[in-house]
């Protein structure tokens, strides 16, 4: 069984290249991690709800003590205010 872990979260939206090389979508569910491989699938609860996003880009920046950075359409999905704290699992 996997657990999941509570870390700082918040999204972004701007238009770019992702480190996977595909162009940002703002409204996919797609997120963004340092240390784990790209394509790898999480699933993000906040407030009991939950969405399952691929991480296609790196970051958020270490110095900035975040865990997990969100697009915008799963944070939409999740009613998430923009920073705060969720909890990810690593699925499939």
């Amino acid at each position: 069984m996997i657990l999941a872990v509570c870390v700082i979260a918040s999204m972004y939206w701007q238009g770019q290249m992702t480190a996977s090389g595909e162009r940002f979508k703002p409204l996919g569910m797609t997120a963004a991690m340092w240390d784990v491989p790209l394509n790898s699938r999480f699933e993000v609860e906040y407030g009991g709800r939950k969405v399952v996003v691929r991480i296609n880009d790196r970051g958020p920046a270490r110095r900035l003590k975040r865990g997990i950075d969100r697009s915008l359409g799963a944070a939409r999905a999740l009613k998430f205010p923009g920073r705060g704290r969720v909890c990810i699992r690593r699925v499939g």
